[in-house]
């Protein structure tokens, strides 16, 4: 899939700058077009305040009027300074709240990627993601770049990338993304991660044994082919694949492969939900996200094609 509109939430972060040079870097190479948005919830006036609040309440709508003001001012700051680097650069002031209006004024672009910063903490308190970055991913219909790490990406693209794969549409899809957002001289490694259930070695027995045996031979077989499918759809040119399938949890292989290999990019695909249920990514790609050392994209399915029409 080609990278016609990026989209990137800017509020004035130094994470946000980070999440502003990486999506100028891979907009510049895929030639698309980068949109600056800043969202900034200005509330209603408030209307039958008692007489002795009405100065307090007009003189905090004054104090919103002019942040607003002022950054509508730093926005396009920052696009003057962007601009004429290679890429068309636009901004945008959206009036809500960035956690649920950025994916939503990516979806009403048409966008094809969102790039947001991440206040990535260590210890037990990196845990959480940042409230903003997190609801984005969780929420945006729109595949999300979270940025991280400061890795060079002047040529517009990363250099090692890691694709989990569980053969899903949502990883399908990455793999197409890791493929665009890719430098020239990039290596993308496909992995696929299996585990078979666990048995107490109560139950072990030399059949069991020679059972499993059987099984992870297959899965390793099924798991192979599948990849070499995979990889075989890809489009001739562009960076090199390359596929491999571990046994193993899938979070913590991705994670230790990254730190490993000195990932700078780790793709995984989301199998969230919508409505309420939405709320919640898929377990692994959440714990990904939260706990990976470099930046991550989270890949959605495509959305399906719309039903014919009855009279039709």
């Amino acid at each position: 899939m080609a990278l016609a509109t990026i989209v990137v939430g800017v509020d004035f972060s130094d994470e946000a700058a980070l999440a502003s040079r990486l999506a100028l870097a891979v907009a510049r190479r895929a030639g698309a077009r980068l949109v600056l948005v800043h969202a900034a919830a200005m509330p209603d006036a408030a209307y039958g305040v008692p007489d002795s609040m009405v100065g307090t309440r007009d003189a905090y709508l004054a104090i919103l009027r002019d942040r607003v003001a002022d950054d509508q001012r730093a926005l396009g700051e920052l696009r003057e300074r962007l601009d004429g680097q290679g890429a068309e650069v636009s901004h945008l002031v959206i009036d809500g709240f960035a956690d649920d209006a950025i994916g939503h004024t990516a979806d009403e672009l048409g966008a094809d990627l969102v790039v947001v910063g991440s206040r990535g903490r260590r210890g037990l308190s990196r845990l959480l993601l940042g409230s903003v970055a997190e609801r984005v991913v969780r929420t945006s219909p729109v595949p999300v770049l979270v940025a991280r790490g400061e890795r060079d990406v002047a040529d517009g693209g990363f250099r090692k990338i890691l694709v989990a794969t569980d053969f899903s549409a949502a990883a399908e899809r990455g793999l197409a993304l890791a493929r665009e957002v890719a430098a020239a001289d990039a290596t993308i490694d496909l992995v696929h991660w299996w585990t078979v259930p666990q048995l107490s070695r109560a139950h072990a027995t030399d059949e069991v044994d020679a059972t499993l045996a059987e099984i992870r031979a297959e899965v390793t077989t099924a798991g192979e082919r599948r990849c070499r499918a995979a990889i075989a759809d890809v489009p001739a040119g562009g960076p090199a694949v390359r596929w491999h399938v571990v046994e193993g949890d899938a979070q913590d292989g991705v994670l230790e492969w990254a730190t490993r290999e000195g990932s700078d990019l780790i793709v995984v695909g989301s199998h969230g939900r919508r409505g309420l249920r939405r709320l919640i990514l898929g377990s692994t790609a959440e714990a990904i996200v939260r706990h990976a050392p470099c930046s991550v994209l989270v890949s959605h399915a495509p959305p399906a094609p719309a039903p014919p029409d009855a009279e039709g």
